[in-house]
């Protein structure tokens, strides 16, 4: 595989070997041709043995090392062409700065003004160096045995008709309808030393565990089971904390500490507490570093989840099975020949149809059977044949000796089959690949800038720009499936599998090196490719949040004189050294979200670099004057730099500039706005800052906007604050985009109109709209008519009173029905909004989100056939019926009132001050697949809240009261022996409830918290699991006691809760967790002798003011007991000795703040 990396490399240095520039400069420096040629030819015979030298390195171990030393010579070669190519555009800057014509109408005249960069001699004796090393290396390959032969054939250019996302999943239908069903099981089958339930997926590299652990996330009955669901890719080692902060990550939560595992597992377990809870560790296989100790530690703050949370594992290992406990475990075995054959041909043949080529099916049955029933081979050998409609190429893959390699066992013969038939530049960029971690997620324009910089995309005769041949080198290798998307939603994500991973470090041996958290390795002096990585991707503090030694900025890295790659992203550096120049390679330099406020001038002598990212670097005021002679840059990104401005003001110069994603319009220097035209290649987003720094009209013309056919997004920015001119309406009516933009955004604009461009038919390709404080606008513009108008969101449109038919547009009619792909629709903040003249339907619209309209009045469209989500806020006065909406699943009120469609699944009530008169009606009606139920806020006059949990909400689980006034007395009923799906009761902050009454559930988790006159709490033989109270001073329970199934207590700051006989504790058989914190100020002794459950498994006190002691014959009946935290007892004094000699099954003891003790 090597030589075929081998020979891409090679075929590049002839391409630059036989360009006219470098022939030019070369001549100029009087340097011997024939010397070159001799460099060439020696090459030349290396290259025609390297077929041959791929298949015999995998047996033949001295091929191998005779391939690697091919590799660094080649590597040289090019550095040294490198230096010539880099003095030589240097010459031709130097001297279009001499001649008035500029630097664009110089060629060719540099030769003879300017000194060499090296002498002759300096020169010509490292070209005869090369030659003599590839001298030494071509007689090897007779000592080798290497034979001449053809060169490999260059795989034709995938058809872009494939370049479709592979979610094929064959033979585990059954499989994972059963997995689902588990999940879907809220039955508790753990123990009491494993409360939630772990799966474990277990099979060997390739077989599919995280693809079918994919399709059990993303599975939609999954979805909207679980609360909070969390993916999180361990791989090679199993890092407590690490693996921690990834789940806080996943979960939305930025971690509160950096390396206290303490505080990291109590904001993990807060921000479960009680939620349905689905956890996927994907590929554990270092067993080593998971112990039956590391794991116990991760899975407690998981115990807060409610039951029913879940927990799936992927692993080669079934020892890893075994120390999670797992009460399940799927062997994953491979597939059978008939579920191999049939994802083969959905891959392989063109409609998936094997029938059309019957001379290639029985080869193609062959091939299968060779994958061993591997998916991930499947894939990879089905994909690659795509592109191969011939019977002799299928036979040449069933015959490949690949298949009978017996070295490099862990690489599959599949997967090499699959390399060695991409194309020769892909190859390249795979093996590039290996410099990044497992498992990391890369997106793919970064990664395309990052192969353009190392000099691995070349255009050839086709005159593609770079950046259409990575996209073409990304799309074979997505393809192919040496890419695969990754779990999140992003687009651009992408991930490679382990064995894929493999496969390109033993592509690239020693020539990649990665650095993972400063774990020092060996560093080979052959490494061409040196990556840093820091896994921590949840960092405690903002940016910037890494260190940079001065040393190392203002010494080391201008040392590195062939570096083409530098990244100082999120490092906390304010300056950039002068001796950056020195860099003279530099293609790619990113010193987004750092602290510098502006670049030395002399970057400006970078003539290679192309990409250049200042993202985020809120810091920087200016750019550097001489931008123009960065002739080769393409990409420049000043995204959220708020402080910048204006742009330079020869930005004209840069011709090849592809992506600018912020342009900020200058005052009065720097680069004007009508000088855009000139960027005519610019692409993509583009967002323009401070328009109204636009001078004029004449200006906006100049700008020649509609010209810009490559723009997808465009978002017009005005600053905030800026009162109304005339000139405004007229420059933006000036700047018509081209019709192939596909994103608009107006924001701040200050005129009175919207220009007469926006809502015309001629923008057919319009998806996406944003209209922000245009706050002297008192009309909408015409958007109905846009066939192509998916997403519209509209706010603080101050000037707004009405909206009608020029929303709709005139045309409108059931011929033409308005907004024909209108999805979701948003207003918000429209203080003036009044009304809502509904003069059209919206057939596909799914979400519809109105906020903070107080004034509007009138109706909701009725007709919503496609709605699923309605988003209803501050709209005190809006009057809506029930709704005639046959989809919709989620409504969220905030401070409304009106009926309900029968279908929701999930409601919040918020701020409503009318409850009194909208629950009465709620809890009257019938409502079928509500599941979620939530209010918060608001104030109710009725003394008494009272309902029927069966016969209003039969699938209801989760209910939630919070911040709800005036209530008093709550009482739930249900008859005996009805079932309910009730899992989650929690009652927050009612300041006036004095009465609960629980009836008989078979629910999970309550929770009551703050409800500062709670006297009493009355259940009725509840199966309750956990409960929680907090903070209810006055609270006492009912005689029947506490609930006799509970699992898990937590009683807090309950001060009316002091006599331990009251709990009758002893008689909870199953409690396994008890909390108590705060309150029971008269408690001295801890607990009296037969207090305490046997079960009981962990066991927290804290802040006990007057606790003196512990009990031993309390102490001493914990048979069962392995967890006990003490905090915040200052009073308290016993024998730590005594206290573990009575606690046999003790695994883990924990004081706090005891200064007694």
């Amino acid at each position: 595989m090597a030589d075929a990396l081998l020979s891409a490399s090679l075929q590049a240095l002839f391409d630059r070997l036989a360009s006219p520039e470098l022939m030019n400069f070369i001549r100029g420096q009087k340097l011997s041709h024939e010397l070159l040629n001799k460099l060439k030819r020696k090459l030349l015979v290396v290259h025609k043995v390297l077929n041959d030298a791929e298949m015999k390195q995998f047996s033949d171990p001295l091929v191998k090392e005779w391939l690697f030393q091919v590799k660094d010579a080649v590597y040289h070669a090019e550095d040294l062409l490198d230096e010539i190519a880099t003095e030589a555009l240097r010459c031709e800057i130097e001297a279009a700065d001499s001649q008035p014509g500029g630097i664009h109408q110089v060629c060719n005249k540099f030769s003879t003004r300017v000194k060499a960069p090296f002498s002759n001699q300096s020169m010509e004796s490292r070209v005869k160096e090369m030659i003599a090393k590839l001298e030494d290396i071509a007689q090897e390959k007779v000592e080798l045995g290497l034979k001449e032969g053809d060169g490999e054939r260059v795989s034709p250019k995938l058809p872009s008709s494939s370049l479709v996302e592979e979610s094929f999943v064959y033979g585990r239908d059954e499989i994972k309808e059963e997995m689902v069903k588990w999940l879907l099981s809220d039955k508790e089958t753990a123990t009491a030393n494993n409360v939630i339930d772990v799966m474990s997926i277990v099979g060997m590299g390739g077989s599919g565990k995280t693809t079918l652990a994919q399709l059990l996330y993303n599975d939609g009955r999954v979805k909207e089971h679980f609360h909070l669901k969390a993916w999180v890719c361990v791989s090679t080692e199993f890092l407590l904390i690490g693996v921690t902060k990834s789940i806080l990550g996943a979960i939305g939560c930025r971690p509160t500490s950096d390396d206290s595992l303490d505080l990291l597992q109590r904001q993990l377990k807060d921000n479960l507490g009680n939620k349905k809870f689905l956890l996927v560790l994907d590929d554990i296989w270092d067993v080593k570093s998971l112990d039956w100790e590391s794991w116990d530690r991760l899975r407690t703050p998981l115990l807060a989840a409610a039951q029913g949370s879940k927990i799936v594992v992927t692993s080669r290992s079934e020892t890893v099975a075994k120390v999670m406990r797992a009460i399940h475990t799927h062997q994953l075995g491979t597939l059978s020949p008939e579920d191999s054959w049939y994802l083969f041909t959905k891959l392989a043949f063109p409609n998936g149809d094997p029938c059309a080529y019957p001379q290639l099916e029985p080869i193609g049955r062959e091939i299968v059977k060779k994958c061993q029933g591997l998916p991930l081979a499947v894939k990879a050998l089905g994909s690659l044949l795509y592109s191969k409609p011939e019977r002799r190429e299928w036979e040449d893959i069933l015959n490949s000796k690949t298949w009978h390699s017996q070295t490099d066992h862990e690489i599959l013969p599949s997967l090499r089959l699959s390399y060695r038939h991409l194309s020769l530049p892909v190859k390249r960029c795979f093996a590039y690949c290996s410099i990044f971690p497992k498992d990391y997620e890369f997106h793919k324009e970064k990664l395309i800038l990052l192969w353009m910089a190392e000099g691995l995309l070349h255009s050839g005769q086709s005159n593609r720009r770079m950046e259409e041949v990575g996209d073409s080198y990304f799309n074979e290798l997505l393809a192919k499936s040496f890419f695969q998307k990754c779990i999140r939603e992003e687009e651009s994500c992408f991930v490679m599998h382990d064995l894929i991973h493999d496969l390109a470090q033993h592509i690239s041996q020693e020539f990649c090196i990665r650095l993972e958290d400063c774990k020092l390795q060996k560093i080979s002096d052959k490494a061409r490719h040196f990556l840093h990585f820091k896994s921590d991707e949840y960092p405690v503090v903002h940016y910037p949040f890494y260190q940079l030694s001065t040393r190392v900025l203002q010494n080391i890295l201008p040392k590195f004189k062939s570096l083409r790659v530098l990244s100082l992203c999120e490092y906390y550096i304010t300056d950039v050294p002068n001796s950056i120049h020195n860099l003279k390679q530099l293609r790619y330099l990113d010193l987004s979200a750092t602290k510098i406020k502006r670049l030395p001038e002399s970057i400006c002598c970078l003539c290679y670099l192309q990409t250049m990212m200042l993202r985020n670097c809120q810091s920087l005021l200016e750019l550097p004057s001489k931008m123009g002679k960065l002739i080769n840059l393409r990409y420049l990104d000043v995204s959220e730099t708020d402080s910048l401005k204006e742009m330079p003001n020869d930005m004209d110069q840069l011709k090849s500039l592809q992506k600018l994603p912020n342009f900020t319009v200058g005052q009065k220097s720097g680069f004007g706005f009508g000088e855009l035209w000139k960027l005519s290649e610019i692409r993509g987003r583009l967002e323009i800052s401070k328009m109204e720094n636009v001078v004029g009209v004449e200006d906006a013309l100049q700008a020649n906007m509609k010209d810009k056919k490559y723009l997808d997004e465009l978002s017009l920015n005005w600053s905030r604050g800026i009162s109304h001119d005339a000139i405004q309406d007229d420059i933006l009516n000036r700047l018509t985009p081209h019709p192939n933009l596909e994103k608009l955004s107006i924001q701040h604009y200050p005129g009175l109109t919207f220009p007469d461009w926006l809502g015309d038919g001629s923008f057919s390709n319009l998806v996406s709209l944003q209209l922000s404080n245009c706050g002297n606008c008192s009309t909408l513009p015409p958007l109905g008519q846009l066939p192509c108008l998916e997403h519209i969101e509209i706010s603080e449109m101050k000037g707004v009173v009405r909206v009608g038919s020029e929303f709709y547009g005139n045309s409108s009619s059931s011929l033409h029905p308005s907004f024909p792909s209108l999805q979701t629709l948003s207003f918000e903040d429209m203080s003036n909004w009044e009304k809502w003249l509904c003069c059209g339907e919206f057939p596909r619209l799914q979400e519809l989100s109105i906020r903070l309209c107080p004034k509007l009045t009138g109706e909701l469209p009725m007709h919503l056939s496609s709605l699923q989500e309605l988003k209803l806020e501050d709209c005190l006065q809006l009057l809506v019926p029930t709704l005639n909406v046959h989809a919709a699943r989620e409504l969220q009120l905030k401070r409304q009132t009106f009926g309900l469609p029968s279908t929701l699944k999930s409601l919040s009530i918020s701020d409503c001050t009318k409850l009194d008169l909208l629950l009465p009606k709620l809890f009257r009606c019938h409502h079928p697949v509500l599941e979620n139920l939530s209010i918060n806020g608001g104030t109710c006059d009725s003394l008494l809240l009272s309902f029927s949990i069966l016969n209003i909400f039969p699938r209801l689980t989760d209910f939630e009261i919070n911040g709800l006034k005036g209530l008093e007395e709550l009482c739930i009923s249900i008859s005996e022996g009805d079932p309910t799906s009730l899992r989650n009761l929690k009652i927050h902050r009612c300041p006036n409830l004095v009465y609960i009454q629980l009836p008989t559930l078979d629910s999970i988790y309550h929770e009551i918290r703050n409800c500062s006159k709670l006297r009493l709490l009355a259940h009725t033989h509840s199966s309750l699991q956990k409960l929680g109270l907090e903070d209810c001073p006055e609270l006492l329970l009912h005689r029947e006691g506490l609930p006799s199934n509970l699992r898990e207590l937590a009683i807090v700051r309950c001060n009316q809760l002091t006599s331990q006989v009251d709990w009758d504790l002893q008689k909870l058989t199953s409690l396994t967790r008890f909390i108590i914190q705060g309150g029971c100020e008269g408690v001295e002794l801890f607990s009296k002798e037969c207090l305490l459950p046997s079960s009981l498994t962990y066991l927290s006190i804290y802040s006990l003011p007057n606790l003196k002691s512990l009990d031993n014959k309390g102490l001493q009946q914990l048979t069962s007991l392995l967890q006990l935290h003490i905090e915040n007892c200052p009073e308290l004094q016993f024998s730590t000795r005594s206290v573990l000699q009575r606690l046999i099954s003790l695994k883990e003891l924990r004081i706090y703040s005891c200064k007694s003790l």
